[in-house]
């Protein structure tokens, strides 16, 4: 039973983890779009809080208010290098196996 309830609270904990995670990407995401694409750029659209109000709205997705997604533009300010981080750390990765350059072994003899 012990083996269960770790079982159990392991998977729980991956799993918070992985959503945790995805929640990260997709807020720095969103003030990604916003800052670069909405505002080009720019701190503040010249049309201000309005914008993020009508995104929010025509979003219409639970947990993406208004202030959430005022905060998301500020997280992306804030970490806004994360993708040269990340693309400079992919590009210096070794190669792992993929499906695409995984050679089938020769025919038997």
């Amino acid at each position: 039973m012990e083996l269960c309830r770790r079982t159990h609270e392991e998977t729980r904990h991956s799993a918070v983890r992985a959503i945790d995670r995805s929640l990260v990407v997709r807020n720095w995401l969103f003030g990604w779009y916003i800052v670069e694409y909405e505002q080009h750029g720019a701190d503040r659209a010249e049309y201000g809080v309005a914008l993020i109000k009508r995104l929010a709205a025509k979003l219409a997705i639970r947990g993406c208010s208004s202030r959430s997604l005022a905060l998301s533009c500020k997280f992306y300010r804030c970490y806004s290098e994360i993708l040269q981080t990340v693309s400079a750390k992919l590009m210096t990765a070794p190669q792992e196996e993929t499906l695409s350059n995984i050679r089938e072994p020769p025919p038997p003899s």
